[in-house]
C-alpha cells in the first residue's frame, strides 16, 4: 500500500513540474473563498479541483490554516515583485512614487480575486510607521517598498517646512532688532551647487529675495 502510495505521489510531481502543483492548489483557494467563504475551504476540495489525490495538498501543506498563510505571502510576493520593477523602471525619477502607487492600484484592479482575499483578512498586520524591520514577511517586503520612497519623498520636502517655521520666527523676531527690516535673503545651504545653479543677469540663482506680508 505504501509502495503504491509512493508511486501515486511520483505521477503527481511529474504532471507538476516546478512546483505548478503548489500554485495551483493556492489559486483555487482563492477561488473557494471568494466564491464559497472561507469555512468552505478545504486541503481536500482544492485537491479535488486539482484533479490530484487528497493526499497531495499535504506535501505542501499540513493543515488549512498552512495553505491560508502561503496564499497571503503568494499574494504579497508578486505584488512586491512588480513593485520592484516598476522601481528599477523609474529609477532616480521624480514619478518613482506616483508609479509605485500606480502599480499597486492596477496590480488589485487587474487581479481583483487577490484583493477579494486580502480584505478578507481579519488578522493582517501593515506597519507603515515603524522601521524597517530585518526579516520582513512577504506582506510587509511589498509595503516596505512603498514605505522606502514615500519616505525619500517627505524627507526631500520636510526642508520646506524647516524653511516655513524659520520665517515665521523672524517675521515675530524682527521686532527685537536694533535695525528695521522688510524681509529675508533665503540661500542654498551647500556652496557645490552655486555653480550648477549659477546666475541670471541680475542675482544668483541660489538665492532670493522674500518680503514679509
Amino acid at each position: 500500500m505504501k509502495v503504491r502510495e509512493n508511486l501515486n505521489m511520483e505521477k503527481i510531481k511529474k504532471s507538476y513540474h516546478h512546483g505548478n502543483l503548489r500554485e495551483e492548489l493556492i489559486e483555487k483557494g482563492i477561488e473557494v473563498i471568494n466564491e464559497e467563504g472561507e469555512e468552505k475551504l478545504s486541503l481536500r476540495k482544492v485537491a479535488k479541483m486539482c484533479g490530484v489525490s487528497n493526499a497531495a495538498p499535504y506535501t505542501y501543506f499540513k493543515k488549512k490554516e498552512d495553505l491560508l498563510e502561503a496564499i497571503s505571502n503568494y499574494i504579497w510576493k508578486m505584488l512586491a515583485k512588480e513593485l520592484n520593477e516598476t522601481k528599477e523602471k523609474y529609477k532616480n525619477k521624480e514619478e518613482l512614487l506616483v508609479k509605485l502607487g500606480k502599480k499597486y492600484v492596477t496590480f488589485f484592479c487587474e487581479n481583483s480575486r487577490y484583493y477579494h482575499f486580502i480584505i478578507s483578512r481579519n488578522n493582517m498586520k501593515i506597519d507603515l510607521l515603524s522601521e524597517f524591520s530585518k526579516s520582513e514577511n512577504d506582506n510587509q517586503n511589498a509595503f516596505n517598498i512603498l514605505k522606502t520612497e514615500a519616505t525619500k519623498v517627505f524627507e526631500k520636502y520636510s526642508d520646506f517646512k524647516k524653511l516655513e517655521l524659520a520665517i515665521d520666527k523672524w517675521h515675530t523676531e524682527r521686532e527685537k532688532l536694533d535695525y528695521e527690516t522688510d524681509g529675508l535673503v533665503i540661500k542654498v545651504n551647500d556652496f557645490s551647487y552655486y555653480n550648477e545653479l549659477g546666475y541670471t543677469t541680475k542675482s544668483p540663482r541660489w538665492a532670493i529675495a522674500y518680503k514679509f506680508p
